[in-house]
């Protein structure tokens, strides 16, 4: 069959014409959600509660962010291309976030890259330090760009060099390389955060090489976070090692978070050595009534929880867990929180113990 030239000059015109209207439309797509992103303002349909200014969960600007998880794979040049060309920072930091969801989504550590090599490039130090942490919240194992992230841990500016550290964690590459340098973190910063932040990322990467590190500063410091973080990474990396220091830091440590850390990882490596000390940990929590009634997460339990749970173990051989049992049936019930009451009356339920 005969098919005339101009024929097929205007079939491939018109798939060119078509094509760039379908880019304009992605591109328009993209630039209105970016608009969106940006706006704070009550959505359609919504109302605030008699009483409340602002909700942002009802904000036009919320709706927007659940539209990002619905872009398609073919979305994601049409971003990056924004990214390039955007000015405007605010724009620019929400496209730096669309492309952190799609990499997500789609699992494409190279957006990833794509990311770092262009926050690589900006000056403005929010949007570099706001990105980095977020790209510290994927899952995403890295191998590549880690030149880039240890300059960035290395920067004066404490949010970017904070957000780096984090970010750490995903690399599963030059792992003795981090690792020093987070050693080095622990050697000679003093800002609480450094430390903190070193102390997660170590709990991740770290080895036997970090523990006289990590115990340094949990017997040299005072501040919560940093010690909680050190005892977690210390756990993590050497925990049935480490039992006489957690009870040591126990005596040692005033605050009762840290404490209640402490008796967590002690309760998990421990055997009867700790007994006496978790015996007299009881008695103190009980002491007095607590105006308290915490949340606990999904993998917590309380203090008293992992102490009296772990005494349980032995209260056959040792007398005097069968005797803390029974004081706090027959006089500490009122001095136990909710969590606390409910865990007593499901579990200590053996003769002489019913609640």
């Amino acid at each position: 069959m005969f098919i005339p030239k101009n024929s097929i000059y205007l079939d491939a015109t018109f798939h060119t014409q078509d094509r760039y209207l379908q880019l304009e439309k992605m591109k328009n797509k993209i630039e209105n959600l970016i608009s969106k992103l940006l706006d704070d303002s009550l959505a359609p349909g919504e109302s605030l509660p008699v009483g409340t200014s602002y909700d942002s969960s009802k904000t036009v600007a919320y709706q927007a962010s659940k539209e990002i998880h619905k872009l398609d794979r073919a979305s994601i040049n049409t971003v990056k291309e924004i990214l390039l060309k955007e000015k405007n920072k605010d724009r620019k930091s929400k496209a730096y976030s669309i492309l952190r969801i799609l990499a997500e989504k789609y699992n494409e550590v190279e957006l990833i890259y794509f990311i770092l090599d262009n926050l690589n490039l900006e000056k403005t130090k929010n949007i570099i330090s706001l990105h980095l942490s977020g790209l510290a919240w994927t899952k995403l194992e890295l191998t590549e760009r880690l030149d880039i992230v240890l300059d960035f841990v290395k920067r004066k500016e404490w949010q970017i060099r904070h957000s780096a550290i984090q970010l750490l964690a995903h690399y599963s590459v030059r792992i003795s390389e981090i690792e020093n340098l987070l050693i080095n973190i622990l050697k000679n910063s003093k800002d609480e955060y450094d430390l903190s932040y070193t102390n997660s990322t170590l709990r991740i990467v770290g080895s036997c090489k970090s523990v006289e590190f990590l115990k340094t500063v949990i017997r040299e410091n005072k501040k919560t976070d940093v010690l909680t973080t050190g005892i977690y990474a210390l756990s993590e990396i050497d925990g049935k090692n480490q039992v006489d220091f957690f009870m040591e830091m126990m005596k040692d440590k005033k605050d009762s978070f840290v404490k209640s850390t402490l008796t967590k990882h002690i309760t998990k490596f421990s055997d009867q050595r700790a007994i006496e000390l978790l015996i007299d940990r009881v008695k103190r929590i009980l002491a007095k009534k607590r105006n308290t009634n915490m949340h606990y997460g999904s993998d917590q339990s309380p203090e008293i929880v992992y102490a009296i749970d772990f005494l349980r173990k032995y209260e056959i051989e040792d007398e005097r867990i069968p005797k803390l049992l029974q004081w706090i049936v027959n006089k500490k019930l009122d001095f136990l929180d909710e969590t606390e009451l409910r865990w007593v009356k499901e579990n200590i339920k053996k003769a002489g113990n019913t609640v």
